[in-house]
C-alpha cells in the first residue's frame, strides 16, 4: 500500500468522525423531529459508504485490476462483495491498546460490541428504508424505533474504528489505524509487518 492510498484511506476517517459529531450533537437532544433522524440516518449512509471506500483505498491495487471503472463505485453492499472476493480478511479489525505488568505496550482484539460486516449490511439496508419517501398507502415508518438505535450504532462504530488493524493483500503487511493521535487529534497510521514472516 503506498502513502497516498494510506492518506485517502484516513481522509475517510477524518470524514467519519466528522459525521458522527454531527449525529452526536443532534442525537443527544430529548426532542428531534422525523427530518432531524432522516438527517441522522444520512450521517450514518455516507459513513458506511466511508468505510467501504476506505477498504478501497487499503486494496487499491488488487481492486482496480477486478474494477476498472472503480473510481464511478458507490454501492456500499456491491463493494463489500467485491472487497470479499478480492480480500477476504479486508474489513477492519478492532483493537483496544493498553499497558502490561511490565508497562509494556499490549494491543488486544475487540470481539463484541463493534460494527460487524452484518451490523453495516443492516444499517445500510435501514438508511435505505428511512431516506426514502414513504408511500401513503403503506404503513407508517416508526421514526422511535430509529431513532432509539441511534445511540447503539454510534457505539459499534466507534468501536470499529478507534483503533484497528486492516489486513493488507499482502498477508504479511496490516495497516495499523488510530482515530485520534495525541498531539493533532488527527486520524494516523501506520504500516506493520507481521512477527513470524520473513
Amino acid at each position: 500500500m503506498i502513502e497516498q492510498d494510506a492518506e485517502k484511506y484516513l481522509q475517510c476517517m477524518e470524514e467519519i468522525k466528522a459525521r458522527i459529531g454531527v449525529i452526536e450533537t443532534l442525537g443527544i437532544q430529548n426532542r428531534v423531529t422525523i427530518y432531524e433522524i432522516e438527517f441522522i440516518y444520512l450521517q450514518f449512509r455516507k459513513i458506511v459508504e466511508l468505510i467501504m471506500f476506505s477498504s478501497i483505498s487499503a486494496n487499491k491495487v488488487e481492486y482496480k485490476k477486478q474494477h476498472r471503472r472503480f473510481k464511478t463505485h458507490w454501492n456500499a453492499k456491491r463493494i463489500l462483495e467485491s472487497m470479499h472476493e478480492i480480500n477476504p480478511n479486508f474489513y477492519p479489525q478492532p483493537s483496544r491498546q493498553g499497558y502490561d505488568s511490565e508497562n509494556q505496550r499490549t494491543v488486544d482484539p475487540i470481539l463484541d460490541g463493534y460494527l460487524t460486516k452484518v451490523d453495516l449490511v443492516r444499517l445500510n439496508d435501514q438508511c435505505g428504508e428511512i431516506l426514502h419517501a414513504t408511500n401513503p398507502y403503506s404503513r407508517e415508518k416508526n421514526y422511535r424505533a430509529y431513532y432509539d438505535e441511534v445511540r447503539s450504532w454510534v457505539h459499534k462504530i466507534v468501536n470499529l474504528l478507534t483503533h484497528h488493524q486492516v489486513q493488507l493483500i499482502d498477508s504479511d503487511y496490516q495497516l495499523w489505524v488510530g482515530m485520534q493521535e495525541e498531539m493533532s487529534g488527527r486520524a494516523f497510521y501506520s504500516i506493520k509487518r507481521l512477527e513470524g514472516t520473513t
